[in-house]
């Protein structure tokens, strides 16, 4: 698990994301809640979840309609939807 880059005396910074940050970080890397998961990629700060969030975010990306693709990779549209 990443955490948070510090000093010795920092306090660190815990999050918990809620799961449509996760789905639009996932959909559109380039925008607000793409740019917070890519803070916490760079140890910005730590998350917390749990699995009953993973299993809601998996069901929310396996539920949706993914034909226009969300400009996804065909390669990766095939690893998740076939």
């Amino acid at each position: 698990m990443q955490g948070p880059k510090s000093g010795q005396n920092a306090v660190p910074l815990v999050a918990l994301l809620d799961t449509n940050v996760w789905v639009s970080a996932f959909l559109k890397p380039t925008g607000p809640p793409g740019q917070i998961v890519a803070a916490w990629r760079r140890e910005e700060f730590s998350v917390v979840t749990s699995l009953s969030q993973l299993g809601e975010i998996a069901e929310v990306l396996a539920g949706r309609d993914w034909s226009n693709g969300f400009g996804i990779p065909t390669r990766v549209q095939k690893l998740l939807f076939d």
